[in-house]
């Protein structure tokens, strides 16, 4: 029988000293990505679009185990509605509290959740003074995530997977709750248009260009929480695992593959990590690439990718959510 091994696909972040440093260089990519955004915001998704249907699952299970009244999503960039138009609805609603938390996607400390959502979060405060709002701090308990990615993975090795049982959450009704994800650019967009494709031109180079910047817990906690997840979920199985960076850090899918076959792993199952438990352009076209690849250049190990199914896991990350929610009313930090 074979040698199997796991790797689990990670984004990678540029550290935030790197950004400070290229300043002109992201300001310039942000501006391609703004135009991207703001462009396919515009088009009529169809009810079948993969990256909606799965965050409406994430929602309907939020709402559900939270038991929340008042529940709104809303994208960072490349999909409707936005954040603000989020809270501009729960305003309809008579909400005047509100408590904004990050989707699974961006639920880890990242330069999307420590940067990019409190600066739109501040703008939101300037034109909304009277409301209350509050931010739930990034970040995951590891042992829970770890569960999470061993549950993912008895799913693709054939294991028995047992469930949890499942308490609701005790939010008051007056609160309104934003849930915040990403966004995703369509698919048929993502394939066919010149500016995406000049942007992931440019993402590629800056990818390579980063790799190997110094890291440190301050200028990129993302690495650091992938290791400490990382670190548990060896501590939970038996498996053959490591970690790798799709884009931004090291180490890469090839380095990765290498520590594993090192150790004389045959077949290698590919995973997506903690912003990929959803189907959407990086899951179902960026990483099967880059698997694709992977076979091309390591014809002799066998490898799989497991496509990401949000049924499998959607009530265990919902309970992360409403737990971080319920200690954010306790003990968060209101917006200024």
């Amino acid at each position: 029988m074979k040698k199997e091994g796991i790797i689990i696909v990670q984004h990678g972040d540029f550290p935030h000293d790197f950004k400070d440093e290229h300043r002109e260089m992201f300001d310039f990519i942000k501006g391609m990505i703004a135009e991207v955004s703001q462009k396919t915001r515009e088009i009529e998704r169809e009810t079948d679009d993969c990256y909606l249907v799965d965050m409406g699952k994430i929602l309907r299970s939020f709402k559900r185990i939270g038991g929340y009244q008042h529940l709104e999503l809303g994208y960072i960039e490349f999909s409707k509605p936005t954040i603000e138009e989020a809270v501009q609805e729960l305003e309809k609603q008579g909400v005047k509290r509100i408590i904004f938390i990050n989707s699974p996607g961006i639920m880890m400390r990242s330069s999307h959740s420590l940067i990019d959502v409190p600066r739109i979060l501040r703008e939101i405060k300037e034109g909304h003074p009277e409301l209350e709002m509050i931010y739930t701090p990034p970040g995951v308990v590891f042992e829970e995530m770890a569960d999470v990615f061993i549950k993912r993975m008895d799913y693709a090795l054939g294991k028995h997977v047992g469930n949890k049982q499942i308490p609701s959450g005790n939010l008051t009704e007056d609160w309104g709750v934003v849930l915040i994800a990403h966004g995703d650019v369509p698919l048929d967009y993502l394939q066919n248009s010149q500016k995406m494709e000049m942007t992931e031109k440019h993402i590629d180079e800056w990818s390579d260009m980063v790799r190997n910047w110094p890291r440190n817990e301050e200028n990129d906690p993302l690495y650091f929480d992938t290791i400490e997840l990382e670190k548990r979920i060896k501590e939970k199985v038996g498996y053959e695992i490591e970690m790798g960076n799709l884009e931004f850090s090291s180490p890469t899918l090839q380095e990765a593959l290498d520590k594993l076959t090192e150790r004389g792993v045959e077949k290698v199952y590919f995973m997506g990590g903690t912003g990929f438990m959803d189907r959407s352009s990086h899951t179902l076209v960026d990483i099967p690439e880059a698997v694709a690849n992977l076979k091309e250049n390591n014809p002799d190990v066998e490898m799989e990718y497991i496509y990401p199914n949000i049924d499998q896991v959607c009530d265990d990350l919902t309970l992360m959510l409403v737990e971080k929610v319920n200690q954010a009313v306790k003990n968060g930090k209101y917006v200024s």
